[in-house]
């Protein structure tokens, strides 16, 4: 009988008789331990490009980088035409091959469910936003609506999502 299965018969038997090694990744892996089994697990590379304090955003941003640097682009933004815009925000996410990102929010409040559409447009060279144009709409009861009206839709955050190799 040979060896290996002699071993195995015996329930004396080493599946593998390799030397462990140290496992190296680079971001956005990462490494983990639990008992004898490694794991390898992927984080998302998140950039903030541009980041206002200003309570009612702003209609243009210059950006850290360019957006093109990213396989992705995920956008804050607010709606609204009064001083509590910041708390009317949300988030719309993009391919960054886009020159214009067009971007839909949604509230529910008593005058009932307020729709804002708007867009910001990449200028030079994706290093900028400029705000194109803003409208809402608000579905009321029995299927009415009002607008579209004129509406001001403002950038809060910009963030670059998964870093490109070549950027």
């Amino acid at each position: 009988m040979s060896e290996p299965i002699q071993s195995i018969a015996q329930n004396n038997y080493i599946l593998h008789n390799i030397d462990a090694k140290k496992l190296y990744v680079q971001e956005p892996l990462f490494t983990a331990n639990s008992g004898d089994a490694v794991y390898v697990g992927w984080r998302p590379d998140e950039t903030v490009l541009f980041e206002t304090t200003a309570t009612s955003g702003v209609a243009s941003a210059t950006l850290s980088e360019p957006l093109t640097n990213f396989e992705r682009v995920k956008i804050k933004f607010g709606a609204g035409n009064d001083a509590n815009m910041n708390v009317r925000t949300c988030y719309n996410e993009f391919d960054t091959n886009c020159w214009q990102y067009n971007l839909v929010g949604q509230r529910t409040d008593d005058a009932g469910i307020v729709f804002g559409v708007g867009a910001f447009s990449a200028a030079n060279n994706y290093t900028e936003l400029h705000r194109q144009y803003g409208k809402y709409y608000i579905f009321l009861t029995g299927n009415t609506v009002n607008g579209p009206g004129n509406l001001n839709i403002s950038l809060f955050k910009v963030i670059g999502i998964n870093r490109k190799e070549n950027a």
